[in-house]
C-alpha cells in the first residue's frame, strides 16, 4: 500500500463522530491511519492516511487535501479541498 503513494489528509469533527459513529466506521475502514491529531480550536481530528480513494503523490510531496461528501443512503465521496480544510458535510 505504501508503494502507491495513495497519502491524502481529512478532518473529521467531534460532533460529527458523536452522531454518525457507523459512518465514520465505514470512512475509517477504507482508510490506514498514518497521523492524528486532536485540533481543539476547531473540535476536530485531522489525519494523515493511505487509502484507494486518495490520488497518488510523488515522494517528496505533500498529500493532497480531500473533503468528505456523505449523503444518507448513497456511498461515500472524497473531493479535492479547493480551499481551507473542510470537515464531513
Amino acid at each position: 500500500m505504501m508503494k502507491n503513494r495513495r497519502l491524502g489528509k481529512f478532518r473529521i469533527s467531534i460532533k460529527f463522530i458523536d452522531d454518525y459513529p457507523n459512518t465514520v466506521k465505514d470512512i475509517m475502514g477504507h482508510c490506514i491511519i498514518v497521523s492524528a491529531e486532536m485540533r481543539w480550536e476547531s473540535d476536530s481530528i485531522h489525519y494523515t492516511a493511505i487509502s484507494d480513494w486518495f490520488d497518488e503523490v510523488d515522494n517528496g510531496c505533500m498529500p493532497y487535501e480531500y473533503r468528505i461528501v456523505t449523503t444518507k443512503n448513497k456511498p461515500i465521496q472524497w473531493m479535492f479541498d479547493t480551499g481551507s480544510w473542510n470537515e464531513i458535510i
